[in-house]
């Protein structure tokens, strides 16, 4: 029973061609076959005893046009409008170059850096930080599943903004919370991909 009376839950729903996907707190709870047509669920509603503080629902996370119509030059940089804010997300995809080392995320305010996402290779970790004048914060590198990120493979990396931290879920699977160090979330308005990989996408809604 991963609910418990007086402490918070996420639950992740991930559509699948055969059922839902069920995560609670980043941990796999259950796989439910579709009983009815996908076309035809079109409502969430959520009831009973419970405080909500968000709800988010993403469109599919895949390009509308062949692979080889999309060019991302790296390093790549797009605007976000308004800034972050409760409810922005973000969805990053690529593939990992065979011989890869690193490769970043960056969530830009200014010249500073909000969120400093870097996969290490070499050293098998996924760092967090940030930079606020030219001076880099303390890292954070626990992980809530093992290192996501493999040579050779594609990924899929999903950022949602909540009141007080960004959710980051890789794969479809929760991989860390990252409290907010720069509290003004409307001067986050950059995001950065650059390093080892071919990038095949990207959305920010």
């Amino acid at each position: 029973m991963p609910f418990q009376r007086g402490a918070p839950f996420e639950i992740h729903f991930h559509v699948q061609s055969t059922g839902f996907n069920v995560t609670v707190n980043g941990n796999h709870f259950v796989h439910y076959n579709h009983r009815v047509p996908l076309k035809s669920v079109d409502t969430i509603m959520i009831n009973g005893i419970v405080s909500l503080s968000c709800v988010s629902i993403q469109a599919p996370c895949f390009p509308t046009v062949p692979p080889s119509e999309q060019k991302y030059i790296l390093p790549f940089y797009v605007s976000i409008p308004g800034g972050l804010s409760p409810g922005k997300s973000m969805i990053v995809n690529g593939s990992v170059l065979p011989s890869a080392y690193w490769f970043v995320i960056n969530l830009r305010c200014g010249n500073d850096i909000a969120l400093h996402l870097n996969p290490r290779f070499q050293d098998n970790v996924v760092i967090r930080t940030n930079q606020s004048n030219g001076t880099w914060g303390p890292e954070e590198r626990s992980l809530l599943s093992d290192m996501p990120f493999i040579r050779g493979q594609t990924f899929q990396v999903w950022l949602l903004c909540d009141a007080v931290c960004l959710k980051a879920f890789v794969n479809g699977k929760h991989l860390f919370d990252y409290n907010h160090r720069v509290k003004n979330l409307p001067s986050i308005n950059v995001l950065e991909v650059a390093g080892d990989i071919h990038l095949t996408y990207v959305k920010i809604e």
